[in-house]
């Protein structure tokens, strides 16, 4: 027969049932140096302050990353003009290597205030387009390339003071007639040089493309080129 509960059992068993406190989620670091971490910690100040008095613009998202001094690098043989590292970052979801596979971003693990501006413009501007990440480039021409984990349909803005860098493609999307009477986007459209100086353009990743020549405004001492591309990654 089960033996009746004594006065101190209630309290040993809620003791022993009590939920161990949970630890607190372990933020992935970047390989940054301590000044890229600096001008990345400025620029999330900065992306804070402008989420707090509700400035989600194309002039405050344009501001904040163009006042990043020191930007951090990324390995991507694929579309780096010399083979050496690119600046730039990727926010939102990114597949790590090593059978990691999908989490966020180290860069939006750490600045999320920078993360949530980038995002939440992007969203406004292309309130009908899902995209799983944001990679962002600064200063660099990208060479003649395809995008490995991008599904493709994908958007492209570049911001900054420069004149040219304008995207070639290796084929546009045009608009095709489905069985329902609806239309549906579909390559074939032909190459073709899409201007996305500060505005959104859509473009097709799992085809050939690589950015123009670009170069400094007349009267200005140097050209600042960053460009944002909204994708969904076809692991996320």
């Amino acid at each position: 027969n089960a033996m009746k509960p004594t006065q101190a059992q209630p309290q040993e068993s809620t003791k022993e049932s009590a939920k161990p406190p949970q630890k607190a989620k372990k933020v992935a670091q970047g390989a940054w140096t301590a000044s890229v971490r600096k001008a990345l910690q400025r620029a999330e100040a900065k992306a804070a302050e402008c989420l707090a008095r509700g400035d989600v613009t194309k002039e405050s998202v344009e501001a904040v990353l163009a006042g990043i001094e020191d930007w951090p690098t990324q390995a991507r043989p694929n579309v780096s003009p010399d083979e050496k590292a690119v600046t730039g970052m990727c926010l939102g979801a990114v597949n790590v290597l090593g059978g990691v596979g999908m989490q966020v971003s180290a860069a939006s693990q750490n600045y999320p205030s920078t993360t949530k501006l980038v995002a939440a413009w992007t969203r406004a501007a292309l309130p009908e387009f899902p995209f799983s990440s944001l990679q962002v480039n600064y200063n660099y021409a990208a060479k003649k390339h395809v995008d490995g984990n991008n599904i493709g349909p994908s958007y492209i803005v570049s911001l900054g003071e420069h004149e040219g860098g304008e995207l070639w493609v290796a084929d546009t999307f045009v608009e095709k007639a489905t069985d329902d009477g609806g239309t549906v986007l579909r390559g074939g459209g032909g190459e073709s040089v899409v201007n996305c100086h500060r505005k959104w353009s859509l473009f097709d990743g799992n085809s050939e493309h690589y950015t123009m020549p670009y170069r400094p405004r007349e009267g200005a001492a140097k050209a600042t080129r960053i460009s944002i591309v909204a994708f969904t990654d076809r692991k996320s």
